[in-house]
């Protein structure tokens, strides 16, 4: 079989089979290499696992903004190569939240955002002239996205308290359960914007 068909028919093995087979064969069996996975406790027992660092881990970091750069300069080259449909889902969701039509401003804060993907992959997508992306992460993941990433529009701080509020809309990806306190952020989510992504 072709390396094309090979790839049409991982696509369509993806599309059927659960989830769970595309992560079985993906690890190969191996366990991940960073970060929390299996079940726990409480949050102290699912940061002892991951070996006391869990996101301040330095080889994710190094990952993570990997991955980041990696993003920038595809969207660099030619934005429609990121148009995927996780890019997609995501930028659905805010249109929708904001109401699908053209802005002159837009704030967001995007909650355990990396270094920057989402805003990489989304803003010029979204149609707003001015837009101020801050990203809420761990203290060592925003001391990097502010090292490598930061820009006029993108801002990165380590502390909720330190967003000012109103935010247009809080956007959150996966993250927010993997604070000790989700319940604490979501108030404060609440309190930064009445949209929550």
């Amino acid at each position: 079989m072709s390396g094309s068909g090979v790839r049409r028919l991982r696509g369509l093995a993806g599309r059927f089979l659960p989830p769970i087979v595309g992560d079985l064969f993906r690890s190969r069996g191996e366990p991940p290499k960073h970060g929390f996975h299996g079940r726990y406790d409480d949050f102290s027992s699912a940061l002892d696992a991951a070996g006391g660092l869990g996101y301040a881990s330095p080889e994710l970091i190094g990952a993570t903004v990997a991955g980041t750069r990696r993003t920038r300069e595809i969207v660099e080259a030619g934005p429609r190569r990121t148009q995927s449909l996780w890019v997609m889902q995501n930028l659905a969701a805010i249109l929708y939240a904001i109401g699908g039509r053209s802005r002159s401003s837009l704030r967001v804060l995007d909650f355990g955002g990396g270094t920057g993907v989402h805003y990489f992959t989304l803003r010029h997508l979204l149609p707003v002239k001015e837009i101020r992306w801050t990203i809420c992460e761990t203290r060592n993941t925003a001391n990097a996205g502010r090292e490598y990433f930061a820009n006029e529009e993108l801002v990165f701080v380590d502390n909720i308290n330190d967003v000012e509020a109103p935010v247009d809309l809080v956007f959150t990806s996966g993250a927010l359960h993997y604070t000790e306190n989700p319940l604490k952020y979501f108030r404060r989510f609440l309190a930064l914007s009445n949209v929550v992504i």
